[in-house]
């Protein structure tokens, strides 16, 4: 494939606009399908199309110009049961345009990852369906049933006129990225959903402690039950902080703390002192209760 495409574009004096778009299904359990037809479409879906963008780049890059679309499938996102190099496949094509993106940034060339969903193409008439060798009852049960629902969903998709206008209008558009086409839950509601679930299963554990976690707010009793407690010399400090900046740590159901003064291995309650005690210890008389003849 490789060296029939570079005597084309050899005799065509380089091409503007390469479409990888070569490949097959299969359909079968991973475990009970001979590896050899995996490896086959791994090859040719994947290698392949590694190779012949490869050779397309070297030329475009070299006259500044052209566009690469290399055909992975919404499958790279959501993957089809009982196609499991297919997935593979198209996941790594996912990978490959992502990078080539950034890599011809700035130089003319533009790449496209199209990601088509189910079209009325007559695909699942074309799916290879090896031998299963093994495979017990419950197993080819599931794969009819999973075969009928691809078959239908296939066969209810949109027509190719579209995928197509769709691909049209992100190569007018000049510059690289992914394109989604399809149905619009295919194309829009599901990668919007699954960005926004992948958010909720990192964060939600997270989300959840905040959620139960009480708060606790003084209320009218806590300042005259701290100034006893302080007396006493029973209020608790819980510590400095994890990351040792000096804040006290409160524990749920201790009283209101006042500030906390803290240094290397020393954490100290201040007893917070009226201004006008401070200066009779310190010898002075606060300016509220100066006399006439006070020195100011």
């Amino acid at each position: 494939a490789e060296s029939a495409y570079c005597a084309a574009d050899k005799a065509a004096g380089g091409f503007d606009l390469v479409i990888n778009n070569a490949g097959f299904g299969a359909f079968g359990s991973f475990a009970h399908t001979d590896f050899a037809v995996w490896e086959e479409q791994l090859r040719m879906m994947l290698v392949n199309t590694a190779r012949l963008s490869h050779a397309a780049l070297r030329g475009m890059l070299v006259r500044r110009h052209g566009a690469l679309v290399n055909i992975s499938s919404i499958a790279a996102e959501f993957g089809l049961p009982y196609q499991a190099a297919y997935n593979m496949t198209k996941a790594g094509l996912y990978a490959l345009n992502e990078s080539l993106m950034y890599e011809v940034k700035g130089t003319g060339v533009i790449v496209i990852d199209f990601r088509p969903g189910d079209y009325r193409t007559d695909f699942e008439g074309s799916v290879r369906r090896p031998a299963q060798a093994g495979a017990d009852a419950l197993q080819t049960d599931r794969m009819a049933r999973v075969w009928g629902s691809f078959t239908a969903m296939m066969q209810s998709g949109p027509p190719p006129a579209q995928a197509a206008a769709d691909l049209q209008a992100a190569l007018l558009r000049g510059r690289s990225g992914t394109v989604r086409t399809g149905r619009y839950f295919q194309a829009v509601l599901a990668p919007l959903l699954a960005r926004f679930g992948s958010l909720g299963v990192a964060a939600g554990p997270a989300f959840r402690r905040l959620r139960h976690r009480r708060r606790h707010v003084p209320r009218r009793g806590d300042r005259l039950r701290e100034r006893r407690a302080v007396r006493r010399g029973g209020v608790r400090v819980g510590g400095v902080g994890a990351a040792g900046d000096g804040r006290a740590v409160r524990r749920r159901g201790d009283p209101v703390r006042r500030s906390v003064a803290v240094r290397p291995g020393l954490v100290r309650l201040r007893r917070r002192v009226p201004r006008h005690r401070r200066l009779l210890r310190a010898g002075g008389r606060p300016s509220s209760v100066r006399g006439r003849g006070d020195a100011r």
